[in-house]
């Protein structure tokens, strides 16, 4: 921003995280339209398509992802789970219960409480014991992109519309809720933030590697963590909302992941196309490949099935424009719901609904005045 507003060229494109999308999209004259960059193919197979739909606002294309945003490849959320515990309590094939679309949340969260235990007999379940879950309340809003649900659509016209007020949303919040916030069952960092100075590395990593968890909900960059994990460890994408739903949906966790843009003072538009291009084929080529079968399936997996599901995972990895532009603290719906336990979604969504709309109409005429 700083660069662009002082009128410094010296940029060809950036990568930035997706969560800067929004300031630098609102503002009149900041990014190009990739889509009218002619040397630069969007359709190309090494850049995430569903990206490239969710990202093309008011008619123009100013974001791109796709295998050159190697941070994204770190991303998805999904379930560790230690093979110990499992094999502890006879749950089974639990890879044959995806391949047959029956990995649910209502599987996910009867092993769960299968598998939580007082360890030492104290009467209070903490750091000391075993749960099935570790996560934190915010990532009910990934439970819904994993339920199949979106935040966002698009009509006919190709105008954003929003999708999150349905009975399966509620349904899911009502599931899942009282579960998150099941002390004796799931570790949810929000609880240990005051003693940790990273929950996520300091308790919840060394928990599952110590066969205190069951599940461990996270990002794919934790695999980095558990390759002295002396336990067998397998992964699994997020569960599906019931088995009705046809089809596993990896939510992306937005405030790491990245995209590409091209300033719009750049004065060699066509050359940045072929440069991104060739960096996008080659990265499709050579880096992801690398990055999941060298640093990530060779040395962190630990059996075929895991990589069979680390590639479901990567091929159904969802992108929803209205998680990135969070109109009106639209996020907030739901994730204030899990933090507090409360499970009242119709309401809450009535309450916010004109200031997510008043918030989305305005991001679309700064978009419009900008044709």
């Amino acid at each position: 921003n700083k660069m662009i507003n002082a009128g410094d060229n010296s940029i060809d494109a950036a990568i930035v995280y997706l969560t800067s999308m929004p300031a630098l999209i609102a503002d009149a004259g900041k990014l190009t339209d990739l889509s009218a960059v002619s040397t630069l193919n969007t359709s190309a197979s090494w850049w995430d398509q569903n990206a490239v739909t969710e990202f093309t606002l008011g008619g123009q294309m100013k974001l791109l992802v796709g295998d050159l945003n190697l941070y994204n490849t770190f991303s998805p959320i999904m379930y560790f789970f230690n093979k110990n515990v499992a094999n502890q309590y006879d749950l089974g094939n639990l890879y044959d219960l995806v391949r047959d679309g029956k990995w649910t949340n209502d599987k996910m969260m009867e092993f769960s409480k299968i598998t939580a235990a007082d360890l030492n007999g104290d009467g209070a379940m903490d750091e000391n014991d075993r749960f099935g879950l570790a996560e934190q309340l915010n990532l009910l809003k990934h439970f819904i992109t994993a339920g199949g649900q979106r935040f966002s659509s698009r009509d006919k016209d190709g105008n954003v519309i929003l999708t999150l007020n349905t009975e399966t949303t509620a349904g899911i919040v009502e599931t899942i809720v009282p579960f998150l916030n099941d002390k004796k069952v799931c570790n949810a960092a929000n609880h240990y933030k005051s003693k940790y100075s990273n929950v996520f590395r300091e308790l919840h990593v060394p928990m599952l590697m110590n066969d205190q968890l069951l599940f461990n909900m996270n990002q794919l960059l934790i695999a980095f963590e558990l390759r002295e994990m002396e336990a067998d460890f397998g992964v699994l994408p997020c569960p599906k909302a019931d088995e009705a739903q046809s089809f596993y949906s990896t939510p992306v966790e937005t405030w790491w992941a990245t995209c590409i843009c091209i300033p719009e003072m750049c004065s060699r538009k066509e050359d940045t196309g072929y440069v991104l291009d060739a960096m996008g084929y080659y990265s499709q080529k050579l880096v992801t490949p690398a990055f999941v079968d060298q640093t990530v399936t060779s040395k962190s997996l630990r059996d075929e099935d895991s990589e069979e599901m680390l590639h479901l995972i990567m091929d159904s990895r969802y992108y929803d424009v209205a998680l990135i532009y969070d109109w009106g603290n639209y996020t907030q719906v739901v994730t204030t719901l899990g933090e507090s336990g409360k499970t009242n979604f119709a309401s809450a969504y009535e309450k916010a609904e004109k200031r997510i709309l008043s918030a989305l109409e305005k991001t679309m005429g700064q978009l419009n005045e900008q044709n």
